[in-house]
Order: structure tokens, then sequence, then C-alpha cells
């Protein structure tokens, strides 16, 4: 795409995520819940109210790309050409993004597509916003109360980063807490009986993400074709921003934050959890391991990884026994036995060798993280659910 500008002007591109994970890897139950993964509404919101915020910290926009793998994107598709049309010194392209096979509904291919889409098009003087279409820069309603986010003045920060400070910004949310399915359910184990619903508060669990931030809202003061691609399992944002790390960039959250509101229901089923979880145990897989280290210190690890995986699952589980409310109990009990029985079962298969994928998951993690290219093939033959 051709673009009339000078090549000392700052201008900004932006890569939106539509129907992140969290709402989309279980079919919808009924009518209603099939707008979820096409929720033009909430993308809606999300793509006004960050134009709204941009115009007031006077950012210049030029490009948005919407990253979208819903299962019917046509409602998206109407919101991007009703804003384009309001908008037109913007070029917003909305971006379907096919899924090789069913189950490779990861979040992280969706954000790889969308920033192969900026990097084609992308200059030296570009730099680089990415959000989810749950977050929004202006006060909304979620669970009943408003939330009143600090868009313009994230925005503004994000412009007083010089290039060459190679600083990714990121920031904390009010509205839902940007937490795993499985900490969200035992929030709900200690709570009073009631809905349920995702918790607003993080009551105490630590955050571990690199920086304290998270791919929900990122910004980075250089263009696309600069940055890493986004790996599909879970944690995605988790192993993208410790390769910024090891690419030399500091991490950094803003003083300000914005609001997290997806739907009002917590939408929970085996699938999402095991796709977490998996992600979770890659993680911790890695954590401290080099490239330097042999393929029985690297075996070690992940077999610890899945342990840890199995006592945490089971710590979950138990605790349900004693919840407050007894709704939860029935709800999740049955779903945590079945998510902690498939781990015994990968851990056992990981012990006599007979389960490779895990380790040559944890290896491509590994050279990845370590700023290593990892070609795409190595991973899109294994982002499903396994």
């Amino acid at each position: 795409m051709a673009r009339s500008r000078t090549s000392g002007e700052n201008l900004f591109v932006v890569l939106l995520i539509s129907a992140p994970l969290s709402q989309k890897l279980e079919p919808p139950a009924n009518p209603v819940r099939f707008t979820t993964a096409n929720r033009p509404t909430i993308l809606y919101r999300a793509l006004s109210s960050f134009l709204d915020a941009a115009t007031k910290a006077e950012l210049q926009i030029s490009c948005i790309v919407v990253a979208d793998d819903s299962i019917d994107p046509s409602g998206n598709t109407e919101v991007v050409q009703s804003l384009s049309t309001s908008h037109p010194q913007i070029r917003i392209k909305h971006l379907v993004v096919d899924r090789p096979f069913v189950g490779s509904r990861g979040p992280g291919r969706t954000r790889t597509e969308g920033l192969q889409f900026l990097s084609e098009t992308s200059i030296d003087h570009d730099a680089t916003f990415m959000f989810d279409d749950d977050i929004s820069f202006t006060p909304c309603l979620y669970q009943g109360i408003t939330l009143t986010p600090e868009g313009s003045s994230v925005l503004q920060e994000a412009m007083l980063i010089k290039r060459h400070d190679k600083t990714v910004l990121g920031c904390g949310y009010v509205g839902r807490q940007d937490l795993s399915l499985l900490a969200h359910i035992l929030l709900l184990s200690k709570r009073p009986a009631g809905p349920l619903l995702a918790s607003l508060e993080r009551n105490q669990v630590p955050h571990v993400a690199p920086g304290g931030i998270s791919g929900a809202f990122l910004y980075a003061p250089t263009n696309a074709a600069s940055l890493p691609p986004f790996l599909p399992w879970y944690n995605e944002d988790y192993f993208w921003l410790q390769r910024m790390k090891s690419m030399g960039w500091s991490l950094r959250s803003s003083r300000h934050f914005l609001a997290h509101a997806p739907e009002d229901g917590l939408h929970i089923s085996f699938e999402k959890l095991w796709f977490e979880q998996y992600g979770e145990a890659l993680w911790h897989a890695t954590a401290g391991l080099t490239l330097t280290d042999s393929l029985s210190t690297t075996s070690t690890s992940c077999a610890q990884a899945l342990r840890e995986r199995i006592s945490e699952i089971e710590t979950v589980r138990v605790g349900l026994q004693m919840a407050t409310d007894a709704k939860v109990a029935r709800t999740y009990s049955p779903i945590l036995q079945l998510l902690e029985e498939k781990f015994v079962c990968l851990l056992k298969d990981f012990i006599v060798k007979r389960q490779v994928s895990y380790i040559q998951d944890a290896l491509t993690l590994l050279s990845y993280l370590n700023s290593e290219p990892v070609m795409r093939n190595q991973v899109d033959e294994r982002t499903d659910l396994r």
C-alpha cells in the first residue's frame, strides 16, 4: 500500500485481535452464544473507544488491522465497514484468518497473521499497538459496574517512548482479571454463592507474566516487520514478551490502566482448560533452561512441569469440595477430574517416551525464547488440542 507521508513522520499502526481464545473454544450452547465468537458489539466498542482515545491523545493512526478467526465473521465485517466510512483517513482492514483444522483456535496464530499483514506495508518509522477486542479505552459497563479506564493517558504515555529506548509498554486492567480459567475457578470456590462470573479482583494471585504485562494491550515503538511471531500455544503473550527481552527490549507496565470487559459470563469447558494448562506446562518446563542444556535436563524439567500441573489441578479440585457455593463444585469438579486424568496419562506416556510431541514443543519454545529462528511449519502441525 502506497502512503504519501515523509519518512520522518511517526505514524501508528494497530493490530486488533477479534474474538480471543477465552470466549471461543467451546461451541455455542444456544443462538445467543453463537454471536460470542462473532461479537460485533464488543468489537465496535473496542475500535470506537480506541479511536476516541487516540483523538484525545492526538495520535495519528495510519492503519488498523482487525485479525479475526471467528467462525462467522459477517457481523465484524459490518463493523469494519461502518468505521471505515466514518474514518476515511484511516485504512481499516478486516483480516479473516482461516484455521488449518478444527481445534486450532489459539490466538497466537491470529496475532501472527495480523503482524504479517502489517509487516508487508510497514515502513521504518511506524510504531505498533496490539490489543484484544474485549479491551475498552473509554468508560464501559461490565457485570453491572461502570469501568472508567484511562485510555488516552495510556496512549499518551506510549507516545513518550522513543524508538531507541526499545521498550514494550503494557498496562493493568479494571474489570475481568486477566487470569487463567483455573485461577478463576479457584477464586469462585472462595467467594459466597452467586452467579458464575469471572473475578474482578486478583485476590493475591501473583503477577507472573514477564514485566507484569500481557498481550491484551501492548505497544512497541517499531514497525511490525521488526517484531517476532507469536507461538500457537496458550501463554503466547508470555512467550512473545520473553522473546522480546532476549532481543534486548525492556518491558514496562503503564501507571495508567484500561478496561478488560468481555461478555459477563464465565464460559469454561474441558477443551479450554486443557489448552490453557498445556501452555502453562510448556511455560514452566522451559523456565530457567538454555539451549546448551542437555536433552536429559530438558526432559526432567518437562516431567516436573507436568507434575506441577497435576498438583495444581488437584488442589483446586479438592478445594471445590469446601466451596461455599455447591453449584460451583457441581459445575467444575467433573471437568477438573477429567483434566487431571489427562495430565496423568500425558506424564505416564512422556516418562516411557511414547509421547514425544510435548518435548518437541518444549524444544521449539526454548529455541524461540532464545531468539533462534522458528519455522512456521514447526508449530503449525501441532496447534490442535491433542
